[in-house]
């Protein structure tokens, strides 16, 4: 008799054995050992992938392209049977081998066929396509490093954007051309900024509209100020054209409040005010920085509980009350490290020296100088003193501007001669007397 316990009386009856579950776990443990090794020897064996193509496969690409370019030029080729071309059946022939050229790296060739294609979309009047394929040129001058090419691009993308009726498509595409001259001519980049601006939110536009415009243009008209900040700053600018652009930043920041209220960002509306009183500060007219900020600024009551509204009473006191400790006390407030480096770097340039109430103190000093110079020159005259062959000799030694040296020697030999004629004449007096 054998005997079975309930478990393998179950087994039995189920037709389930337990010797075949350690068969199947070291079946599976060993399948799983071989397909690591084979994993690994796979990834060992295979190649590493390389960007260049082989010279046969590029060859093959190359015909390729030029086999579709040469079908797109006989479409826009006139015959007796066709005497208008074809540009639906090019564009499209034109696109696929300059995105060819563009994988073999043949830059100058795909953005020339890129450029075929768009004419052929712009053709038939599909501005869209045509917007889109000239962005792809761009996209490639970008690849060249040719910013004025990419640039010139991306304004001829958004021209056909706006044509098409994307206006806030053709502002984003502007700002990318603007972009791509920020570093080589800030000017033209301004210029563009300055026109994507106008486009995606006009000047005239209603206060009740501007929260209706697109997010995109808050953006868009950060990086203009950024840009036109970072020329107005910038120490080769001329002092006119400085006053000038610091006028326009000023304007622009008024607008960007304008907006950012709209908006209802009052973090970005409280630093926008702070830095329309730091530019004005920066201009040295500390009289309309005051003005401004208790007539404007301070009748927002967002920015009247804001720590930038304190700071920026700080500065203002500080100018006004021509105190060099209370500045520098300013300049290490925390407060400061919240701002953007933009603003923060021309903080931290604000000089007392630099006002208009210190430069007309200044003028004043020199004006009085001038006049005591001018003074004591005409009274060495009228004694009879040569100034003018001293001040020849301070002009041809130093380059600064002459300054009168008086000869002294000359001045005590004529006043101690005049003293012993009086005491010769004295005594001849008293010798007649006698």
């Amino acid at each position: 008799i054998i005997k079975m316990s309930i478990q393998e009386k179950k087994n039995a009856l189920f037709n389930k054995s337990s010797t075949n579950k350690p068969i199947n776990t070291e079946i599976n443990q060993n399948q799983t050992k071989t397909s690591t090794t084979t994993n690994n020897t796979i990834k060992k064996t295979l190649p590493i992938p390389s960007t260049t193509l082989a010279p046969a496969i590029k060859a093959k690409k190359l015909e390729e392209a030029k086999d579709l370019s040469k079908r797109g030029v006989k479409h826009l080729e006139k015959t007796v049977f066709k005497w208008n071309p074809d540009y639906l059946a090019a564009a499209p022939l034109f696109e696929s081998p300059a995105d060819i050229y563009k994988q073999l790296e043949e830059y100058d060739i795909s953005i020339n066929t890129y450029i075929k294609s768009a004419e052929c979309n712009e053709a038939i009047n599909a501005l869209a396509s045509a917007a889109l394929t000239v962005m792809k040129a761009a996209a490639v001058a970008q690849l060249k490093k040719d910013n004025k090419l990419s640039s010139g691009l991306f304004e001829k993308s958004a021209e056909l954007w706006a044509l098409h009726g994307d206006i806030d498509r053709s502002a984003e595409i502007l700002s990318k051309a603007a972009n791509e001259l920020d570093e080589e001519d800030p000017i033209a980049a301004i210029e563009l900024y300055k026109r994507a601006c106008d486009m995606i939110c006009p000047p005239d536009t209603p206060k009740s509209n501007l929260s209706k415009i697109h997010p995109k243009a808050i953006e868009i008209f950060g990086l203009y100020f950024k840009c036109l900040l970072k020329y107005t700053t910038n120490t080769l600018v001329n002092s006119k054209d400085q006053s000038i652009y610091f006028e326009k930043l000023l304007a622009l920041a008024n607008r960007l409040v304008v907006i950012y209220e709209a908006y209802e960002s009052e973090s970005s509306m409280c630093k926008m005010l702070l830095t329309i009183t730091v530019l004005q500060l920066t201009m040295g007219d500390t009289v309309l920085a005051d003005k401004t900020y208790i007539q404007d600024h301070l009748s927002n009551s967002v920015y009247l509980r804001s720590k930038e509204s304190e700071l920026a009473e700080e500065l203002i006191q500080s100018f006004k009350a021509f105190d060099i400790d209370r500045l520098d006390k300013t300049l290490r407030l925390p407060q400061i490290n919240y701002l953007d480096r933009e603003i923060q770097s021309l903080i931290r340039r604000l000089s007392l020296f630099k006002s208009k109430d210190s430069a007309s103190s200044t003028n004043d000093y020199i004006s009085s100088a001038d006049s005591l110079t001018n003074d004591l020159a005409n009274l060495l005259l009228s004694t009879g003193v040569d100034v003018s062959t001293n001040v020849k000799q301070a002009e041809s030694q130093t380059d600064k501007p002459a300054e009168t040296n008086i000869n002294i020697d000359n001045i005590e030999v004529n006043e101690f001669a005049d003293v012993e004629n009086n005491i010769n004449n004295d005594d001849e007096d008293e010798i007649d007397l006698s």
